[in-house]
């Protein structure tokens, strides 16, 4: 039985962009264990969509309504934090996004205090979560050292620190090389297997058997 309980509904949503229709009167139910991937390439509109559902947009949708129970949808666009869920930015992993002055090590003991999971985290399990992601030899060294998919898996490594029950992801893929894809794409399904809501943006064909895709064009 998985650890979370949770649902997303979004009816009748509708959304436009520069005269282009991107959807219209959508109607999506997504419960505990279920994956929704967003494909498309570039320019296709997944971004916009995702973060029209999450409530992240400069543009609204033109009609409709959107229910995340149990908890409220309230974001900004900068980092923020929220009891419920990660939202993993197409720029995140970027230099801009992360403390590149300081190491790696120091960006984790930041997230589990500012999460409030340090008293469950010790330092010895800390070392252990690098070694999941194969950052153990680069704990020490500033971020801005590190390269692009190094970087994906420190946000990656966020998500298994700092649970949350939905994770909205904006083309986390970039950067990583295959083996990594397939490391995120189990991920993925472990998070589903405990009950975890995946809302997901990407050009990719993901290998993530009985997720719901939508295909943009």
């Amino acid at each position: 039985m998985g650890i979370f309980s949770h649902h997303v509904q979004i009816k009748d949503l509708s959304l436009m962009i520069d005269n282009k229709e991107l959807f219209q009167n959508a109607n999506l139910c997504l419960k505990s264990g279920d994956i929704l991937i967003l494909q498309g390439d570039n320019g296709s509109g997944k971004s916009t969509v995702l973060k029209s559902i999450v409530g992240l947009s400069e543009l609204d949708p033109s009609k409709g309504n959107k229910e995340i129970y149990p908890f409220e949808i309230l974001l900004s666009k900068k980092e923020f934090i929220h009891p419920h869920f990660h939202y993993f930015s197409s720029d995140h992993g970027s230099r801009h996004i992360l403390k590149g002055y300081i190491t790696l090590m120091d960006h984790l003991l930041y997230w589990i205090s500012l999460y409030n999971v340090e008293r469950f985290i010790s330092y010895e399990t800390l070392l252990t979560y690098l070694e999941l992601v194969d950052l153990q030899n680069h704990s020490y060294k500033v971020v801005e050292s590190l390269s692009l998919g190094q970087r994906k898996r420190l946000f990656i490594l966020k998500y298994l620190i700092c649970l949350r029950p939905l994770w909205i992801m904006d083309e986390v893929s970039i950067g990583l090389d295959r083996d990594w894809i397939s490391y995120l794409e189990r991920l993925l399904i472990y998070h589903r297997s405990q009950g975890g809501i995946v809302l997901l943006a990407t050009h990719m064909n993901l290998k993530i058997p009985q997720s719901t895709v939508l295909k943009l064009s």
